[in-house]
């Protein structure tokens, strides 16, 4: 949040990943997976976890 970036997750994908709104870190954002698609599409590059 200091440096103005925005952490953005796919909420279908929580579950599977065994992910919580509580274990996730401050200011990050659940998103649909077409919004972050349409982010894709614009040009932005997702960061990846290997989980």
């Amino acid at each position: 949040m200091d440096f103005g970036v925005k952490f953005y997750v796919c909420h279908a994908f929580m579950p599977g990943f065994g992910v919580t709104d509580e274990n996730m870190i401050e200011g990050f954002e659940k998103k649909s997976s077409s919004y972050l698609g349409e982010l894709l599409l614009q040009g932005y590059v997702p960061l990846t976890l290997n989980l």
